[in-house]
């Protein structure tokens, strides 16, 4: 059966056709299979030794030797580089041939300088030496002193070892001497320039860059050149151009600048390639823990710690006797790294404490930094209106941090903005009366200034701070309008207290500030009204805003709303306003109001009245031609206003011409306001949802949000309201829990959910009264939680 396979294997051998030989030859060869590429190149020359083949078959031996090499395995490499030179002609000295037998350490120096005086490499002399220099100048001196003598190479390269360990000990003039002794065209030239350098690199680095910039690139002593170039760089390149070098490269430029010995290891692992991530350069860190200075590893090692929390337990050998505050600090930025933020907060609560503790008053900038960092984080995820009781805790954060440094800017500015939009006018006042005395032309605490002299109806006050601000910056557009706007509300508050000659002043100051065309409708309006009430109008009372079809509906409401702010009766003033001829009015007009209400700030109680007055008008109004965005925009601002009704009935009229459009669907069960799930019942429950779908096939993503918000907080407040009886289950469930954690000493875990259920203030008291004991703390956190429940 053997035989039969083997005769068989033999016939179809002789039925491959050389063409097929050579192109599937060429193929091994070009997919980098050399070992294939060498067993068919050899069939084709046992049928004819074609130049052509003999190339190709060279060529794949030296792929195949090249890959051998690059595994480590240089003797075989060898083999196969030997073959191509008997087999197909090729120099045996070429290329990598003297690298691989000294890495294969098949042959010492002195057979290598043997082979050179080899009468067949005569040609190939010069490219030898080029091969042989570096490793002839690296030899151990015994091996050296045991070479032969006589040959020019050996002697210039004797010279050239005695002028570096001149150059080692000082001795610059016995070195010239040597060196001058080397012939220019010898390839140990290269010692006149490199000694030279490195003899003025650590005094004047420009000109050893110079030197070094007549040395030709690709020699066998590159290394060593870019080594010595990376020592004259200036300060500021230097160490991240140390990466590029070996590990002896960056030992030798080290040395070179001067760094102290046991400091070198440290120092070159530190700028190898890929130190720069947190994990490498702790595990340098701790390596070298030893010789490093207390401060470095206090500065470094903390930080490190922040992204790798399983190292946390090294804390203690690596930083002896580091403050307790600090170790908190690692720990809050942790949490922070994975998303703990009610951990996290805590925990900076606490590093604040023991740092004031510990360090007193020389931490009070760095505790007041830490407040406001807090402070700041809960307002980056506050929107007004949505969550109070987030915005009073970063009021809280604030006032402690402005305890530590009562004259921050920033701290002072953002305490400003929280009690302006919480209404809390008195505190912003005080506010920003420290904030005017520390900066008193700084634009942001101007306008701050004058959106609270308006918000507590001090329009003079508003006027002066808006004109501080353009004397600063003449442009400023939105200022112009703000104070155009504050002379507007001055002229309303003279005009009802019937002091008409300083309306009209404040109108005309008003004139050259407003340019928006709403704007420019209240300045008529005004001008008009106060004429009337004066007794100084005859005939049609507003020209200007009847057009040929009458008065328009935004008109009409600015209309309404200013004559109830001025406290004028309309049924005296609409008469004369020629309201007769415009009975209906366009969809149009709608959206138009929409952007109107949309100027017009919540609490203004005139607005109410003002639209109470429209709504006959409103609810003929046909949507016809008005798109589901318009639409949704109409309801969203009457329900700014509190127009729930109007704005639930718009908003089903809409649906009725865009049927189960996601966002007028939100819009109408938003208008109805429920209060709980029971409110919102089955039905609507069910709208939603599917109205959630569509927004998301759509990509509205902004409906769908407002959605998922709506029903979040709907379902909040029922777990808020909750089951008695789930409620006490739940609690016993949690005071297990607690007990279990007392007994397993898990303090912090105790202290986070204290910090959720009794709040900061009650955590920072209990805190303060066992100062220092962990144990009683948490004992009392757990006393206080099921107190806080028996009382619910």
């Amino acid at each position: 059966m053997t035989s039969r396979k083997s005769h068989g294997k033999k016939k179809n051998d002789r039925n491959v056709t050389p063409e097929r030989l050579i192109s599937e030859a060429a193929s091994f060869l070009e997919r980098g299979r050399f070992r294939e590429a060498i067993e068919h190149y050899k069939k084709l020359l046992d049928l004819d030794r074609n130049p052509d083949w003999v190339e190709g078959l060279a060529r794949a031996y030296e792929g195949r030797a090249r890959e051998l090499a690059g595994k480590g395995m240089f003797e075989e490499a060898l083999g196969v580089w030997q073959n191509r030179s008997r087999i197909c002609g090729k120099p045996l000295a070429q290329g990598p041939y003297f690298d691989w037998i000294l890495a294969a350490k098949k042959m010492n120096a002195g057979e290598l300088l043997r082979l050179l005086s080899d009468p067949e490499q005569t040609d190939r002399r010069e490219e030898i030496e080029k091969i042989l220099l570096l490793p002839l100048f690296c030899l151990p001196e015994k091996e050296f002193s045991a070479l032969p003598s006589g040959t020019p190479f050996l002697d210039h390269c004797r010279l050239a070892r005695e002028a570096l360990s001149r150059f080692a000990t000082g001795q610059f003039d016995l070195m010239d001497g040597l060196l001058g002794q080397i012939p220019f065209r010898s390839p140990f030239s290269v010692w006149k320039l490199l000694l030279k350098a490195l003899s003025v690199v650590g005094k004047e680095p420009e000109e050893a860059g110079r030197i070094l910039s007549r040395i030709p690139a690709g020699g066998p002593f590159d290394p060593l050149v870019l080594a010595v170039r990376t020592a004259a760089l200036p300060e500021k390149d230097r160490f991240s151009a140390l990466s590029a070098l070996s590990p002896e490269g960056r030992q030798l430029v080290l040395e070179l600048w001067g760094c102290p010995g046991d400091l070198v290891p440290f120092a070159s692992e530190l700028a190898s390639p890929g130190a720069d991530t947190p994990r490498k350069l702790f595990s340098i860190l701790e390596k070298y823990r030893r010789n490093l200075p207390k401060d470095l590893l206090d500065a470094f090692v903390p930080r490190l710690l922040v992204h790798m929390p399983e190292k946390a337990s090294s804390l203690p050998s690596l930083l002896p006797g580091l403050p307790s505050w600090k170790i908190d600090r690692i720990r809050s930025l942790q949490a922070e790294q994975r998303g703990d933020l009610d951990g996290a907060t805590l925990g900076w609560e606490i590093v604040a404490e023991k740092l004031a503790e510990a360090e007193g008053v020389r931490a009070g900038k760095e505790v007041a930094l830490i407040l406001r960092r807090l402070g700041t984080g809960l307002r980056s995820n506050y929107s007004p209106g949505t969550d109070p009781g987030q915005n009073a805790k970063a009021a809280g954060f604030f006032k402690r941090s402005l305890e530590f440094d009562p004259y921050d800017r920033e701290t002072l500015l953002w305490l400003a903005r929280i009690s302006l939009e919480s209404s809390d006018l008195r505190s912003c006042g005080q506010t920003l009366v420290t904030l005017l005395d520390l900066s008193p032309e700084d634009p942001e605490v101007l306008m701050l200034a004058a959106e609270h002299a308006g918000r507590t109806g001090a329009h003079k006050k508003a006027i002066v701070f808006c004109h501080r601000i353009l004397v600063i910056d003449p442009s400023n557009a939105e200022v112009r309008r703000k104070k155009g706007r504050a002379h507007l509300d001055e002229a309303r508050k003279l005009i009802r207290g019937d002091f008409f000659p300083g309306a009209r002043k404040e109108l005309a100051a008003a004139d050259p500030l407003l340019c928006e065309k709403e704007d420019r409708k209240r300045l008529q309006l005004l001008e008009a009204l106060s004429g009337a009430k004066e007794g100084k109008t005859s005939g049609p009372l507003f020209p200007g805003l009847s057009g040929k079809d009458g008065i328009s509906l935004p008109d009409l409401f600015l209309l309404a709303a200013e004559a109830e702010r001025l406290n004028l009766s309309r049924e005296k003033l609409l008469p004369k306003a020629d309201l007769s001829s415009r009975k209906k009015h366009p969809a149009r007009e709608l959206v138009d109001l929409a952007a109107c209400l949309s100027e017009e700030a919540s609490s203004d109680r005139s607005v109410g009245s003002a639209l109470a007055f429209l709504r006959p008008r409103l609810e003929k109004i046909s949507l016809k031609g008005l798109s589901a965005e318009e639409i949704g925009a109409v309801c969203d601002a009457l329900l700014k206003h509190g127009e729930n009704g109007l704005a639930g009935k718009i908003a089903g009229n809409g649906l009725a011409i865009h049927r189960k459009d996601p966002l007028l669907t939100f819009l109408s069960v938003l208008a109805a306001a429920p209060r709980s799930m029971e409110e919102l019942g089955e039905t609507r429950n069910k709208n939603l949802f599917v109205a959630f779908q569509e927004a998301n096939s759509r990509g509205d993503l902004r409906t769908a949000a407002r959605i998922t918000d709506f029903m979040e907080r709907l379902i909040k407040d029922q777990e808020t309201e909750g089951d008695p009886e789930e409620d006490r289950a739940l609690f016993d469930e949690l005071m297990a829990d607690l007990k279990w954690a007392l007994k397993a000493k898990e303090y912090e875990g105790i202290q986070v959910i204290a910090q959720n259920v009794l709040g900061h203030d009650t955590v920072r008291e209990v805190r303060e009264r066992f100062s220092g004991n962990r144990k009683r703390q948490a004992e009392e956190f757990v006393r206080l939680i099921g107190r806080f429940y028996d009382l619910l």
